[in-house]
């Protein structure tokens, strides 16, 4: 059996993480796509450095919630299921409560750019990489993890989609990929709406119906 997690700024939000979704929203009197987009990162390096330098000690000190730890238990109590979790998320709190399997669809605020002899490789972040690019996607970016993805709906038996509250046309596309046969579950206070697919929405936070539906699933 094949089951997906798909995440978004929801599962974030409960841990405490300022998530930035609406791009007119403001930072320090800047909109968003002043501070966190690739043209803000060429006119504006520096004020885009701090923008994501924020991001990442937020991200530092927050810790994974019920939703994240509730994703873990599922795999670690079914070994034979093959589990992937994708996340528009670019903290690291999956990986943090345990979790393998972790596709980040918008990359990783712990992670840089190194530019050498015209190729760019990923690092970890470190003081020293200060200056490098955030290995994220920023607005007007293409999303390189986009096929990868794809490649696991397209599998996926049974989709829970949690706190995943704005859908871009990139996430768009990945439902698209949705098989007839997929059972999908859609749990946000206020959840998208998945088109062409039998959903079952559930109204609540991620941290409580995410491990209330795993627990009725009999999964954990």
């Amino acid at each position: 059996m094949h089951i997906t997690f798909f995440t978004g700024a929801g599962v974030a939000r409960e841990s405490g993480i300022k998530t930035f979704e609406d791009p007119e929203e403001l930072w320090r009197g800047y909109r968003v796509t002043e501070v966190a987009s690739i043209d803000a990162w060429y006119d504006n390096p520096e004020l885009c450095l701090e923008f994501y330098t924020e991001r990442r000690a937020q991200s530092m000190v927050a810790q994974p919630n019920s939703a994240h730890r509730a994703i873990v238990a599922v795999q670690r109590a079914n070994p034979a299921y093959d589990i992937h979790i994708i996340t528009q998320n670019i903290d690291d709190l999956h990986e943090r409560s345990g979790a393998q399997n972790v596709l980040n669809l918008h990359g990783s605020i712990q992670e840089v750019l190194v530019e050498s002899d015209g190729e760019s490789e990923v690092a970890n972040y470190s003081q020293a990489l200060h200056t490098c690019k955030p290995n994220v996607v920023m607005h007007g970016e293409n999303i390189s993890q986009l096929l990868p993805a794809i490649g696991i709906v397209e599998q996926t038996d049974l989709l829970i989609v949690a706190g995943l509250s704005l859908a871009d046309s990139a996430v768009n596309t990945l439902f698209e990929y949705i098989s007839g046969t997929c059972q999908v579950y859609n749990i946000d206070t206020a959840p998208i709406q998945i088109l062409n697919t039998d959903v079952t929405y559930i109204q609540q936070v991620a941290s409580k119906g995410v491990p209330e539906l795993m627990q009725k699933l009999e999964l954990i």
